[in-house]
């Protein structure tokens, strides 16, 4: 079936209202509800990074690798030397 001007347009139509439909639901609710997170995950690079001097993406790692009740595993431990076990033990 070959679509005409008028049903293309329908579909247009349609797909928008459904995109406008979708935008809105995230910024009503999904935006709401990962704040908190981004805001804790924000605070948490921001001393993690501290006067230390570590690269952004090796902080983010940290702050990654220590979501696990706020642990480090032993075996990534040596991969943040930098990092005194005094300062792990604080988050």
């Amino acid at each position: 079936m070959a679509l005409t001007v008028s049903s293309t347009s329908t579909v247009t139509l349609i797909l928008t209202c459904h995109l406008d439909e979708c935008v809105a639901e995230t910024i009503e609710n999904d935006l709401r509800e990962e704040t908190p997170f981004i805001q804790r995950y924000d605070d948490a690079l921001d001393e993690t990074q501290g006067n230390r001097g570590i690269p952004d993406k090796r902080a983010s790692l940290l702050v990654c690798l220590m979501e696990n009740k706020g642990r480090l595993a032993k075996n990534k431990r040596d991969l943040f030397s930098e990092v005194t076990d005094e300062e792990l033990a604080l988050r």
